[in-house]
């Protein structure tokens, strides 16, 4: 189990498959639960959705693909959107790491 994984089950967040609306047509997507609250959504298109208490986040695949070195061809804008959602999550849900004392 890679340590992204073991760190989003540690903190609670799990992912289920969903059905979203877009552009009055019903497409598959992927929905992340904190508990039983819906707390964020990716989709086919290549955006990840997170609301979380009071913030909004939008992100782009292309705009995180561009950002964090992924411009390998085989990860499809759904992976990428499913890969920003995970790592968002961590980035603000998870405790920061403990410094060691110099």
């Amino acid at each position: 189990m890679s340590d992204r994984i073991r760190t989003l089950k540690s903190l609670g967040i799990r992912f289920e498959s969903c059905l979203l609306e877009k552009d009055g047509q019903v497409v598959y997507g992927i929905e992340a639960f904190w508990g039983r609250k819906s707390i964020g959504w990716a989709s086919p298109s290549g955006r990840a959705f997170i609301k979380l208490q009071s913030r909004r986040i939008v992100i782009d695949a292309d705009y995180y693909r561009a950002q964090h070195d992924l411009l390998r061809d085989d990860l499809d804008n759904f992976s990428v959107a499913q890969l920003a959602l995970q790592e968002t999550l961590i980035d603000l849900l998870a405790p920061p790491a403990e410094t060691a004392d110099v």
